[in-house]
């Protein structure tokens, strides 16, 4: 059994029934039986709580040697993953003025050409696409009201 594969599986389940108690306080259903605001922390925190559940299910009754031992992040690895939440904290830091619309480029340009070390005209596209495209579905398909920030759009 790893100790960490069963840790992270109790902390998904416990966050998971977090979520599930949290979620239930909102609205599940609004007018003309659309999707209430509660619906989707509810369905996410059910999916983390059984996928948790199943980790620990799997890590307790496999095989000690067949999963490994853990080995913590190197120094060049660790840098990489504080690089990421740094530049997602960045990016939130950056929503209420700069808007959801430059901060999410900012993020993916960050990791793609930051992080990822990408320098290739997919990247580019990537970077100009993914904003656009995520904009597109939850302002104007799913009409929800994101931080509009310098250009309010």
């Amino acid at each position: 059994m790893r100790k960490v594969d069963t840790a992270t599986g109790l902390f998904f389940i416990l966050f998971g029934l977090f979520g599930i108690t949290q979620s239930l306080g909102l609205d599940l259903f609004s007018r003309g039986a659309r999707l209430g605001p509660g619906m989707y922390p509810l369905l996410l925190s059910i999916a983390m709580t059984g996928l948790g559940a199943l980790l620990v299910a799997s890590r307790l009754r496999g095989e000690p040697e067949r999963f490994g031992e853990f080995h913590p992040p190197s120094g060049g690895e660790l840098t990489r993953v504080v690089a990421v939440m740094a530049a997602v904290a960045l990016s939130i830091a950056l929503l209420p003025f700069a808007g959801y619309f430059l901060s999410t480029l900012a993020l993916v340009a960050a990791l793609l050409f930051g992080v990822e070390r990408l320098r290739t005209w997919r990247a580019l596209a990537t970077t100009l696409a993914l904003p656009a495209i995520f904009f597109l579905l939850f302002v104007v398909l799913l009409r929800v009201r994101l931080p509009g920030g310098i250009i309010d759009l």
